[in-house]
């Protein structure tokens, strides 16, 4: 298995495949309850993904296995990749997927050590989330001079809800570009509340 994701490291896509190939039905094997090998295959993956001297093809495609399989072995790998500009997309993704409390305070770390399009992305995956322990972080950057950020910040609240994010919206001071999405947060966050407390698009998931 180290020869297996050593020949990953160096793979392309459509050429040298092989390797991905079986990796990838090792994850689909990884993802029936109880595998005894989906720790394993998670921190391996990780090592790929966090490998510079890899290929750009075989990091994205340690990512996106880590997006079905992934563990808390994966995290701190995957949040320093956040700003690598070839496989910053994927370990996001990696990381809004893997579950637990562990990922979820991961990405509310990652908030305050990213900025521009990177921290962007990470609010949006702490919305998708519904991060409720993320609003205090998210708070501030409705007020970002960075436009992107400041709007990502204020849907992030809206689809993560609740009274805390709600008012946090209300009160914010931000640039005129960035109304609309609060105003879009503060409906969402309405809409939450008259659901009983459950985002009613993830109700219709």
């Amino acid at each position: 298995i180290t020869a297996i994701f050593k020949d990953l490291a160096g793979y392309q896509l459509g050429v040298k495949d092989n390797r991905a190939k079986l990796v990838a039905s090792m994850v689909l094997d990884a993802q029936k309850a109880g595998s005894a090998n989906r720790t394993d295959l998670s921190a391996r993956l990780a090592k790929v993904a966090a490998d510079a001297k890899a290929t750009a093809d075989g990091r994205i495609f340690a990512c996106r296995q880590l997006a079905l399989i992934g563990e808390d072995n994966a995290l701190a790998s995957l949040v320093g990749i956040l700003a690598d500009a070839k496989v910053g997309h994927w370990a996001r993704r990696a990381l809004e997927a893997i579950p637990g409390q562990a990922a979820d305070a991961a990405l509310v770390q990652a908030l305050g050590q990213t900025k521009g399009l990177v921290q962007a992305g990470v609010a949006e995956s702490l919305g998708a989330r519904q991060v409720q322990g993320a609003v205090s972080a998210l708070t501030p950057l409705v007020g970002s001079q960075d436009v992107t950020v400041a709007t990502a910040a204020a849907d992030a609240l809206g689809r993560i809800g609740g009274k805390q994010a709600a008012e946090a919206l209300r009160a914010a001071k931000a640039k005129t570009a960035v109304r609309g999405a609060i105003a879009r947060g503060v409906l969402a966050c309405a809409e939450t509340a008259r659901a009983g407390g459950r985002n009613p698009e993830a109700a219709q998931s």
